[in-house]
Formats: C-alpha cells, structure tokens, sequence
C-alpha cells in the first residue's frame, strides 16, 4: 500500500466460536440386552462439544464450539422446533460457564424418538448479538426383536 493511496485496510473478526456440522443419532438394541437408547449433545465448559452414546454416556465428538476466550463470556439460546427432550432447560439464555445438556431417550421396542433443536451463542447476556447459529437433530432408535410391527 502506498501512502496517500485512499486505501483502508479492512481487518476480519476473528472467530471465536462455533457450532459444526455434527448427527446426534444412535440405535440401541433388544437383543442385546438394551432396554433403553440415548441421544443427547452437550455443550461443555471447557468448550468442546459431546454426543450422549446409546447408553446415556457423555463422548467426546472432536468438535470445539469456542475457539478463543472464556467460557463465562458467551451465553446458549435454543428453541426446539419439533419434537421434545427429556432434558432440557426452560429455554432461557444459558451462560455457558457450566455444562448445558440437551437429550431425549426412546424405551418401546421399534420406536424412534426425534427433536430438532436451534442453537445460537450470543456475547451478551440480552442474547442479542449472536456470534453462530446451527440445528441439530437428536434421534434414539430402540430396535426390538423380530420383525417389526
């Protein structure tokens, strides 16, 4: 650049968090001794994302939602759009200092249950500056023994 050029130099925000393309689906089995299946995501404090496993357990998904900063400085808006959970919060702004879950579970044989939920993170306690929005998906399958229904 060349002084005196009338060129401005444009400088990007950084990103500081995300919400990546992840599926939250998992299928337990009858026949296998599984009388319950899981479906869940977590948004942990420490940053990371996590999937509930068939059986109720939290698993890393390699996936991060903060990239920089703190925990403390962002607060989680969700809105089920279908479906329902079975752990959830009232739908109020959450700070994301503590662990958010979000789940559901499925207990009769061929029976699926689904909810699709809306994320976004905001940086202020209003919830109006939103920094990322995604849907995800949470699905639990309980395959029963024999042929279906």
């Amino acid at each position: 650049m060349f002084l005196g050029s009338g060129i401005i130099p444009i400088y990007a925000t950084p990103v500081v968090v995300q919400l990546p393309a992840l599926t939250f689906s998992n299928t337990a089995r009858v026949a296998l001794g599984d009388s319950i299946c899981y479906s869940g995501i977590r948004f942990g404090s420490d940053g990371n994302i996590y999937k509930m496993t068939k059986t109720g357990a939290w698993q890393g998904t390699g996936s991060a939602w903060l990239l920089d900063g703190s925990a403390a400085s962002y607060y989680l808006i969700r809105s089920v759009t279908s479906g329902s959970l079975n752990n959830d919060d009232d739908g109020t702004l959450q700070q994301m200092n503590a662990n958010l879950d979000y789940s559901l579970f499925e207990t009769l044989s061929w029976s699926t249950n689904t909810a699709n939920i809306t994320f976004s993170i905001a940086d202020d306690a209003g919830g109006t500056n939103i920094l990322a929005t995604r849907s995800y998906g949470l699905s639990a399958f309980l395959q029963g023994t024999g042929d279906p229904p």
